[in-house]
């Protein structure tokens, strides 16, 4: 398929196979979609009836499964939208919507993987000295003041795609334009780069701390994994579409927009967003189930 789109000095037709994408993106929301949404229901259900609990950790868990479902119940619009090869036809207050809830709980995720790094770093090598800080309370505000940026750093995307209402595409931009670009290395360095910068220093010396406790082996390998899973699941998840978002913004910035730069790197871009996806899955089954009370309280409501 064959489309326009303007750069900075002249108008640039790129020619792209918009349908080469279409089988994966497709089949991975669709799959993402019909597991997700269970296993976080599970999750969120079970969650909250640890809400009651003195531990605040609930608060910040309830608030990545919330993320996850937003992010899940935006996966059937996308299907339709590759399966139209990239063709949005549901209006633009729906693209809006979609687009929004898509990227604000895709950071809204890191955010909340963060809040729990930071809890479980000073529940494990700071029990004491923080432990008045580590409130209901103070969880709560964290949260509603995490949301609150969140949202508020969507309205330049939002901004963006409003300058695009003749296109067919939704949040989508192939041709970067200079301001775009340098919005996105903002937006990778906020939102990636420092938040793999916290979760890495959190869970080393978490299990720094585990390792050097008079604990059971079986208990601190236990607490050595789930540490672990939790830092490689943000990396491998969230590092590949990150890191190509970034290329493709360093790329603009040094040699301008290219057609041959976007239709060479077009495939490898999609492959990290449907990777990105999978985190929806993952998440209550790493951070939610694998917690012994919320586990219990699941089992006993259905047996």
């Amino acid at each position: 398929m064959v489309y326009s789109l303007p750069s900075n000095s002249s108008e640039m037709e790129c020619s792209l196979d918009l349908s080469s994408d279409r089988a994966l993106c497709m089949s991975v929301y669709s799959i993402v979609f019909a597991l997700g949404v269970p296993l976080n229901c599970v999750a969120f259900w079970g969650l909250g009836q640890l809400i009651r609990s003195a531990h605040f950790l609930p608060i910040y868990l309830l608030n990545l499964t919330v993320a996850d479902l937003l992010f899940l119940s935006t996966m059937p619009l996308w299907v339709l939208y590759y399966k139209h090869d990239h063709r949005w036809e549901l209006g633009e207050a729906a693209c809006n919507f979609s687009g929004i809830l898509f990227y604000a709980n895709m950071y809204a995720s890191i955010y909340f993987m963060c809040c729990i790094a930071v809890d479980r770093y000073l529940a494990i090598v700071h029990p004491l000295r923080f432990h008045g800080v580590r409130t209901i309370k103070a969880a709560v505000w964290v949260s509603l003041v995490g949301w609150t940026g969140i949202i508020l750093c969507q309205i330049p995307s939002l901004f963006s795609q409003l300058q695009e209402k003749s296109s067919q595409f939704c949040y989508e931009w192939f041709l970067l334009t200079k301001n775009d670009a340098i919005m996105i290395c903002v937006a990778i360095f906020g939102g990636f780069l420092g938040p793999a910068f916290v979760l890495g220093y959190c869970y080393v010396a978490a299990i720094r701390t585990i390792n050097h406790a008079s604990m059971e082996h079986s208990e601190t390998k236990w607490l050595n994994f789930l540490l672990v899973a939790g830092l490689l699941t943000f990396l491998c998840f969230f590092g590949p579409y990150s890191l190509m978002s970034l290329y493709k913004a360093l790329s603009t910035l040094i040699h301008g927009p290219s057609c041959n730069f976007e239709t060479s790197t077009f495939m490898y871009y999609k492959v990290s967003m449907v990777l990105m996806s999978l985190n929806a899955v993952l998440d209550p089954i790493l951070y939610i189930l694998v917690c012994e009370e919320a586990r219990k309280r699941i089992k006993e409501s259905c047996f």
